[in-house]
């Protein structure tokens, strides 16, 4: 008889959160099943093998990331028989995570302060508003994973309070972080008076 080896759709596609799918296989002969684990680390399928009629489970964890997961399942009967599928999970949404989205400094500041930018997101850049000279920045620019920006400002000669915010970029998406310095009036500032 004729070997008879089919996976039913032929490429399997994955939502981002989608963490285990099982694909039917129709066959009249002993299969087995092999794939590559070190594209895709989370990924496991299995039965290895199978005689006749079967299924595939395939597991993963959600994809985070922001690129497509894909790998090659290939599937050999005994006779030869082979088949190729395609697997491809959907990337995450774009996601930061800011330590901070509000900073505030005192008018004479005594240090900077560290912002932690964590992203899944492969170059986010930060736009800084245009005329504010007061505000720095130690980078304007990250990739995945967990970055730190230092933040610094230059001591205020006012009583009057100020704030500017800068806005992180990333994927399709942004996030705003606003800085503020108080006047000099709010250190409490002592005087000597002379009498």
């Amino acid at each position: 008889a004729k070997e008879i080896l089919i996976v039913e759709g032929g490429n399997i596609e994955m939502r981002s959160g989608d963490e285990s799918k099982e694909v039917p296989i129709t066959a009249n002969c002993a299969w087995e099943m092999t794939y590559d684990p070190t594209v895709w680390n989370s990924l496991t399928v299995q039965p290895q093998r199978g005689v006749g009629n079967g299924s595939l489970v395939i597991n993963t964890d959600q994809n985070t990331s922001v690129f497509d997961r894909v790998d090659t399942i290939v599937l050999k009967s005994d006779g030869g028989l082979k088949q190729k599928i395609a697997l491809r999970q959907e990337s995450g949404d774009p996601t930061m995570n800011i330590s901070d989205k509000f900073v505030n400094f005192k008018a004479k500041p005594g240090g900077s302060k560290l912002l932690t930018i964590k992203s899944n997101v492969a170059g986010w850049n930060i736009v800084m508003p245009s005329g504010i000279d007061w505000m720095h920045l130690d980078k304007i620019s990250g990739d995945v994973g967990a970055s730190t920006v230092d933040i610094s400002v230059d001591a205020i000669q006012s009583d009057i309070a100020r704030a500017s915010s800068f806005t992180i970029l990333y994927g399709s998406s942004s996030a705003e972080v606003i800085v503020t310095q108080e006047g000099m009036n709010s250190d409490n500032i002592s005087l000597g008076v002379n009498t």
